[in-house]
Parts: C-alpha cells; sequence; structure tokens
C-alpha cells in the first residue's frame, strides 16, 4: 500500500471514530442488584358495623334513644355512640387521630354538638382520645370508640317542629412525616 494510501485510510479511521463518538471499547460487561417483591402497608378507619347506638343522657338507662321516633324537648340530652377499627400496617407508618364534632345540618341555634372519644389497643385500657393523639403500627387493630352529644337549651323557645338531621361526628386518621 501506498503511503498517501495508507494517510488516507487513516485519517478516515479518524473521522469515523470522531464522528461515533471518539469511543472503541473491545469487551463490557454488566450486572443488575437482585429484584424482590416490595409492598406497600395500609391506613384506614372503619366503622364496626352495628356499634352505633343512641342514649338519653337525661336517664340512667343505657342505648334507650329511639332516633327514629323520639322527639328532642329543651333541656334533653342525646349522645350518639359509634365503635371504629383502625388499620396502621407499615415499618414507620405515623399518623395522628381526632375527633371530628357532630353537626346539624340546618344549624339550629338551640342545639349544641359536642364530642369526646377514648382509643384502646389490643388488649388494653380504654384512654382519652386528644388532639392530634399519635399512633404507630403498634396500634394496628385499636378500637377508637366516639361519644358525640347533642344538648337542646333548656331555654329553647323558637325552636318548636323543627327538623334538623345531625351527625354523630367521628374521627379523622392522617399520617404523617417527621424530617
Amino acid at each position: 500500500m501506498k503511503q498517501n494510501t495508507r494517510v488516507v485510510v487513516a485519517g478516515a479511521l479518524v473521522l469515523g471514530l470522531a464522528a461515533g463518538g471518539g469511543t472503541f471499547a473491545l469487551w463490557s460487561s454488566s450486572a443488575q442488584v437482585d429484584g424482590g417483591g416490595i409492598n406497600t402497608g395500609e391506613l384506614n378507619v372503619k366503622a364496626v358495623e352495628g356499634s352505633l347506638s343512641y342514649d338519653d343522657l337525661n336517664t340512667p338507662a343505657v342505648n334507650d334513644w329511639n332516633n327514629a321516633t323520639d322527639k328532642m324537648v329543651p333541656s334533653d340530652r342525646v349522645g350518639a355512640k359509634q365503635s371504629f377499627t383502625l388499620t396502621l400496617v407499615g415499618k414507620n407508618l405515623k399518623a395522628k387521630v381526632n375527633l371530628v364534632a357532630g353537626t346539624a345540618n340546618p344549624a339550629v341555634a338551640d342545639l349544641a354538638t359536642g364530642v369526646e372519644g377514648t382509643i384502646t389497643k389490643v388488649g388494653g385500657t380504654p384512654v382519652a382520645l386528644t388532639d392530634d393523639f399519635e399512633v404507630d403500627a403498634s396500634w394496628n387493630g385499636a378500637t377508637v370508640v366516639v361519644t358525640s352529644t347533642f344538648d337542646f337549651d333548656e331555654d329553647a323557645q323558637g325552636s318548636m317542629n323543627s327538623g334538623t338531621q345531625v351527625t354523630g361526628g367521628g374521627i379523622t386518621l392522617e399520617q404523617y412525616t417527621t424530617p
């Protein structure tokens, strides 16, 4: 091969390498990290079926208010009680439980609402539920009992024969993270 031909071939190779990224790999190998399943947890609150009861809080009897037929009068105090179960599954899961007060719609000026609750770990003792009550996966299966109260003002004058829909309140369960 002539000297000029060799220079042209070498120049073409250099230009080809430059156009192709400038590298020339001979052998290579790669590997991946072994895979495995990753599952997600769960955060849930569910009403215990059949646990809703109403109680005339003016009497010592229990569950003696029939929401379908009994009518409130001034100075009556009625309670609505419901149980809920918490599901908290996840290694680093943290959440806060809060009570939600009952409501009356349309609002009745003479009807005050309140809410209180207890929370119990599986096999544990009930404790008062406070604002932003912190729970984690160790509370999985815990029971929350919410009691909402409806107090009809003893001095009520203009609320006869009025209808209102009440909700008994409840709870919220919200995950939080810490930085």
